[in-house]
């Protein structure tokens, strides 16, 4: 498989290993997940009105 792939909105990815890509960027996602329900747990929001 080659590397060149564009990967989301970004550049024309050559050079980068897409492996270490998507463990970064998976491990960035799951600590926004874990801060945004630790926030919501803390500060829930209202049921919309209906």
């Amino acid at each position: 498989m080659q590397k060149s792939h564009l990967v989301g909105p970004g550049p024309l990815i050559q050079a980068l290993d897409l492996h270490d890509w998507a463990a970064s960027t998976g491990r960035a996602m799951a600590s926004n997940l874990a801060h945004t329900a630790r926030a919501l747990a803390e500060n829930p929001l209202p049921a919309p009105p209906s």
